[in-house]
């Protein structure tokens, strides 16, 4: 049998309201609620949002309780004032149940409001599969990615020491990014991998191939004070280095242009006005919703889930109710497919890498840009480095090295 522990006194002078608010929770069968809460726990007891979720299923529970108080009859000025007595000091007034200090004001600001135990019942009921959704988001890698592809990053980073920590690791995505890099050869697709990392706050996105020519470049210059070059190959996507959400308010873009450096400006972070259709697609397991947007002179589709409520995917492209699992300019010219997607279970953060950065504007970074792809081999001479090509007659030849003539972003 439970027993309901109080003092003498409180018994005497409250023991009507004490028993009500406590028959309130048994009536609302709230145990059953904490046992499964402490099976969550048990299961989750590394994740912090369990821990969120059972403050708030408690909360409710004594909202509740409160509730259930009044409508047997209970004056709610004498009721209020009873709970207003047991914070100001008064501790022989001791509620088995916690009537603690910092859910005072709460409880007696939801007594004035008109709604009913069964609204706040359908409330628990509500926020509990929700939780169990957002705790089965940050829970296993399987569970987000049926297929079972767990996704193995591998980011190479400098020293800690030149890492910036810009917002704790949620999730790491990937996608597989193809895409036509030259609009004189159409036909031509090429490919590369994405990794988007999402934070609270923050989403960190990169092409896996800038980012180890980044590293590279870097690596040259610290040796010998030379960046070195990459203008004899494709120069691929030039996507760039994007932290949406960072700092705040703002987008951070970081683009590697080769031998002129590593540029970086801050732009306000976007608001894309996605229109959310009719059409569904399952997709990797995933029930999808189309949505379309315009952004930066292209057209995008894009097809987001949610069964993981968060709102971003690759690049810039975020602010729809559920994670992007596929994304495409109505073009055909760029596609980001889902590849996979790992939760973090360690403490992790979002670091920007601080480099030999050339602050600068996004105008004044695309005219750098055609520069170098309009005649790299001006751009080599101006830099020293030579490439020891001649033409018959032992003049230079003009050399397109940069095949990349088709950027993300026109506007």
């Amino acid at each position: 049998m439970d027993n309901i522990v109080i003092s003498a006194r409180a018994y005497d002078e409250n023991a009507r309201e004490i028993l009500l608010h406590e028959r309130g929770h048994v009536m609302a069968r709230h145990s059953w609620d904490l046992l499964l809460l402490a099976l969550l726990q048990t299961m989750q007891w590394w994740n912090p949002l369990v821990y969120i979720l059972g403050g708030s299923l408690r909360d409710v529970h004594e909202y509740e309780a409160d509730d259930f108080v009044l409508r047997s009859g209970v004056s709610a000025k004498a009721y209020q004032l009873l709970l207003i007595k047991k914070v100001v000091g008064a501790s022989s007034y001791t509620f088995a149940n916690n009537f603690d200090h910092s859910l005072t004001l709460k409880r007696i600001t939801m007594m004035q409001k008109s709604k009913s135990s069964v609204w706040m019942r359908s409330k628990v009921l509500y926020i509990i599969p929700m939780a169990t959704l957002a705790l089965s988001v940050f829970a296993t890698s399987e569970s987000l990615f049926p297929s079972g592809n767990v996704l193995p990053i591998a980011q190479e980073y400098p020293s800690k020491d030149k890492l910036i920590p810009v917002d704790e690791m949620r999730l790491k995505v990937q996608y597989n990014v193809d895409f036509h890099y030259s609009k004189e050869k159409p036909e031509k697709v090429k490919h590369d991998v994405m990794y988007t990392e999402i934070g609270n706050k923050v989403c960190h996105s990169y092409i896996e191939r800038e980012w180890k020519n980044e590293v590279k470049f870097n690596r040259n210059y610290e040796n010998d004070g030379k960046r070195g070059t990459n203008a004899f190959f494709a120069l691929y996507s030039n996507i760039g280095e994007v932290f949406v959400g960072y700092p705040k308010g703002k987008n951070t873009v970081i683009y590697s242009l080769d031998v002129l450096g590593t540029f970086k400006y801050e732009e306000p972070a976007a608001k894309l006005k996605w229109t959310i259709t009719e059409e569904k697609l399952d997709t990797l397991d995933y029930h999808c919703t189309m949505a379309v947007c315009k952004y930066a002179g292209r057209e995008y589709r894009a097809w987001f889930t949610e069964e993981i409520p968060v709102s971003y995917g690759p690049w810039k492209l975020c602010g729809l109710p559920g994670l992007i699992i596929k994304a495409e300019t109505v073009d055909g010219e760029y596609r980001f497919v889902l590849g996979g997607i790992e939760t973090v279970k360690t403490p992790a953060d979002i670091s920007l890498w601080k480099r030999d950065f050339i602050s600068t504007s996004k105008k004044k970074v695309r005219k750098q840009e055609k520069l170098l792809l309009s005649r790299p081999d001006a751009v080599l001479d101006q830099m020293g480095i030579g490439y020891g090509a001649v033409s018959y007659d032992g003049s230079k030849p003009k050399f397109k090295f940069f095949t990349y003539d088709n950027p993300l972003e026109i506007d």
